[in-house]
C-alpha cells in the first residue's frame, strides 16, 4: 500500500542536504539511479501529513529501509528548499488531498506562496 513517506538525502561531502517527499511504496523509491552516479546517500526517512487547516506538516516515524533521520538533518533540509521543491510538494498534496479539499472550494490551498506559510512539526 503507497503512504506519505520523505527521504533526507546528502552528497557524501554532507555539505548538499535535502529532503523529497512523494506518495510511494517504499523509501528507497524515493532514490533514482542518478543518486548513485552523483554520490548522493540516504540518511533516514520516515512519513509525513499535512493540515491545511492549521498549516502544518508533520514529519514522524522511520523508514524501515534507511532508519530515523536526524532533527538537525530534516532541519537543514527543510531551510534547503526553494520555490521548485514547494511547487512540486504543493502539487504532490494536491493530487493527493483532492477529494478533501477541492481545488473549486479551495483554489489556492497548495500554491507555493501558500506552502511556504505551513510550519512544519517534528516528531523526533
Amino acid at each position: 500500500m503507497k503512504q506519505r513517506k520523505f527521504i533526507i538525502v546528502k552528497d557524501w561531502s554532507g555539505k548538499n542536504i535535502e529532503i523529497r517527499f512523494g506518495y510511494v511504496f517504499y523509501h528507497r523509491d524515493l532514490l533514482t539511479k542518478q543518486d548513485n552516479k552523483d554520490n548522493i546517500d540516504c540518511y533516514g526517512g520516515g512519513m509525513w501529513d499535512i493540515d491545511p487547516e492549521t498549516e502544518t506538516i508533520t514529519l514522524y516515524g522511520k523508514s524501515d529501509d534507511f532508519g530515523a533521520p536526524k532533527k538537525e538533518d530534516i532541519e537543514k533540509a527543510l531551510k534547503n528548499m526553494d520555490k521548485h521543491d514547494l511547487f512540486m510538494f504543493g502539487w504532490l498534496c494536491e493530487r493527493l488531498y483532492d477529494e478533501k479539499y477541492p481545488e473549486a472550494l479551495y483554489p489556492a490551498l497548495f500554491d507555493v506562496e501558500d506552502m511556504q506559510r505551513y510550519k512544519y512539526v517534528l516528531k523526533y
